[in-house]
């Protein structure tokens, strides 16, 4: 038996895949990349942007956040 996904074609390459293809293909040593993922230091290693660090340490401190499941049809003010 067959996936069932065999009969979908395949859609066009996404651009932004190419480019960081691109990027990693580059033997430039001062090269950036932009594309994909996440912002990374000279090791590879990902590097969170300040202004991110600060906003997980208030949500982790914030006691009013619920870690609940949302109902199965989301919150009431989004089925409006």
């Amino acid at each position: 038996m067959g996936s069932r996904f065999q009969v979908v074609e395949q859609g066009p390459p996404i651009e932004v895949f190419q480019l960081n293809r691109l990027f990693t293909e580059d033997s430039h040593q001062n090269k950036v990349n932009l594309t994909v993922g996440a912002y990374r230091d000279e090791k590879g290693k990902p590097w969170v942007l300040p202004v991110v660090r600060k906003m997980e340490k208030q949500l982790a401190a914030d006691d009013t956040l619920l870690h609940e499941y949302l109902p199965v049809l989301g919150e009431y003010h989004d089925n409006k």
